[in-house]
């Protein structure tokens, strides 16, 4: 049942003849003098949303109509004469706007009649069914403007000065629900589309992750320009709507993009559906009282929280490192109530559907703000989520190709269950170390080693905190040389020969083609398995296979010692 506030004025029973408007196809369009030669009057053709008020039928305009809509039987309190010219005007436009795009259909319907029966029908609909638009419901607060919506541009604005940060300097938009209206400011790529004739009136645009600014009393969608009301729009919440999409709320929630067509300078996106492809160790930033920021591993920030930074114990391993002793932390630290400590960790994506016009695609990052040791153990690599309002970012240091992201205070998280496999998902494996220097330098490596020759740990003092630094030469099944820059938080043993480790997320620095050998580092990021430490399934075997290796081919591995002394000597 529906609310009713009075006599019925308009059946609203959807007739069985009645058709789309996509039956006609796609809009024509004329050009000024082949309409005029249709015999299509001049006023139509200049016609806007902003004229089409004040044009009267012979004389019969908004104040005919809501004398007649009056008589017919409406409420005389609900029918005010701005609620006429307001619909009055949004009719008189549609159809000016039909007749340009289809003349020889709509011609017959510019009559006062045909204006008449729709305010009638809009009368039924939101007065007596209570049945409100959707740009109705945001401005009177009873809904917000985040909502999947398709909306079309009334009117394109020229204006001399942004009206909040980092919008368009030049352009605001006047979008219309075909009920009511609200002003719209766009930010700079949507600016840039409205220059290159991509946005244009009359275009709809399929609008999602909205805000809705200015005064915050509740309006009516009635009051002039809407005191101030308006709404704020970026490149990455909307996307062009087709031609025959009905106005008002969409049925999708969310507008999902995919990462190619994202914008770094587009504002929020609203949706994502992603594979996770690479997940990176849990790190923590405190602010110290003098302002300095200091980045720890997960283990570091354990030492500080338990209270036992100036414990050795060979037996203990930092996260994401094994080894064979620590580095003292700072002896003075303030208390866990005074400290300022952010965790976070960064995830590798890529788009779970594939994409004709995207056969291969960039990975994007996506920074996880404001984390824990929960956050971080929920989200496993190769699983799939749909992921809700993160904004583009750009790091200071960008360390990878493609899109950075963040979250935000509203960003969601929604598994997903991964029914085909995506084609831009490599799961994780080892690379040889022969192999290294032809892959894209911009990537992760992880590797497999036997250790052939270790220097001994240095002690330095970084960004405060103590660091060991100490230097590797490794080989594998490949017999390729590599050496490896350590900088841990812990002091590794001075003597590591012979022991084989796995090492996750190394970088590359360089290689050195005089000695035939590859250089890389580890970072806060990287991770170190030996035999004692959990490790993944393919690292797992990586090792083992490596080790079967060592013991049936004793003589390769003296040879490649033998290499590794020459150099170092």
């Amino acid at each position: 049942t529906h609310r009713t506030y009075g006599s019925t004025l308009f059946d609203l029973t959807v007739p069985k003849e009645r058709k789309k408007l996509s039956s006609l196809g796609k809009p024509s369009r004329y050009t000024r003098q082949e309409l005029l030669s249709k015999k299509i009057p001049p006023e139509i053709i200049d016609m806007t949303s902003t004229t089409s008020v004040n044009y009267r039928f012979d004389n019969w305009g908004p104040k005919e109509a809501q004398k007649e809509i009056l008589d017919a039987g409406a409420l005389p309190h609900r029918v005010s004469l701005g609620w006429i010219e307001n619909h009055y005007r949004w009719i008189v436009w549609k159809l000016a706007c039909q007749i340009r795009s289809y003349p020889d259909v709509f011609m017959k319907d510019w009559k006062p009649e045909t204006v008449l029966h729709q305010l009638l029908y809009r009368y039924e609909r939101e007065v007596n069914q209570g049945h409100r638009p959707v740009l109705k419901k945001i401005l009177e607060q009873d809904d917000i403007a985040a909502k999947h919506m398709v909306l079309a541009i009334s009117d394109i604005i020229g204006v001399k000065a942004p009206a909040y940060y980092n919008t368009s300097s030049k352009y605001q938009l006047h979008l219309t629900d075909g009920w009511y209206q609200v002003s719209a400011c766009i930010d700079v790529r949507m600016e840039r589309a409205i220059v290159k004739g991509r946005l244009k009136i009359g275009h709809k645009l399929s609008i999602c992750g909205a805000q809705l600014v200015g005064s915050r009393t509740t309006q009516s969608g009635l009051d002039d320009e809407n005191a101030g009301r308006m709404l704020l729009l970026s490149a990455n919440g909307c996307l062009p709507a087709a031609w025959d999409t009905r106005l008002g709320y969409h049925p999708k929630k969310y507008i999902i993009r995919s990462l190619p067509t994202i914008f770094d300078d587009g504002g929020m996106v609203t949706a994502l559906d992603i594979i996770v492809c690479r997940k990176f160790p849990m790190l923590y930033t405190e602010t110290l009282p003098n302002g300095k920021m200091v980045t720890r591993t997960a283990r570091e920030e354990e030492e500080i929280r338990c209270g036992y930074g100036d414990m050795f114990d060979p037996t203990l391993l930092i996260p994401n490192f094994s080894g064979e002793g620590r580095s003292n932390v700072s002896e003075t630290r303030p208390s866990p109530e005074e400290r300022r400590v952010s965790g976070y960790f960064k995830i590798r994506i890529c788009d779970y559907c594939a994409y004709s016009k995207y056969p291969q695609e960039e990975w994007a990052t996506l920074l996880l703000q404001n984390a824990n040791e929960l956050n971080h153990m929920d989200i496993t690599e190769g699983s799939r989520y749909k992921i809700f309002f993160v904004v583009p970012y750009h790091p200071k240091n960008k360390r990878y190709p493609g899109h950075y992201f963040k979250t935000t205070r509203m960003t969601r998280w929604e598994p997903a269950v991964v029914k085909h496999e995506s084609p831009y998902y490599v799961p994780r494996c080892i690379t040889s170390c022969s192999n290294i220097r032809q892959q894209d330098s911009s990537l992760d490596f992880n590797i497999a080693v036997v250790i052939i020759q270790s220097g001994p740990p240095k002690l330095e003092q970084i960004n405060e905190r103590k660091l060991w630094r100490q230097e590797l030469y490794v080989t594998d099944q490949s017999q390729a040389i590599c050496r490896i820059d350590l900088r841990l938080p812990i002091q590794l043993s001075s003597n590591l020969k012979g022991q084989v480790i796995g090492l996750a997320n190394m970088r590359f620095e360089l290689y050195d083609p005089k000695y035939d050998i590859t250089c890389l580092k580890t970072t806060d990021e990287s991770e170190l398995f030996t035999k004692g430490s959990p490790s993944t399934d393919y690292m797992a075997k990586g090792i083992q296979a490596l080790k079967s290796w060592i013991q049936s081919n004793t003589d390769s591995v003296a040879a490649v010692t033998e290499r590794v002394q020459s150099i170092v000597q």
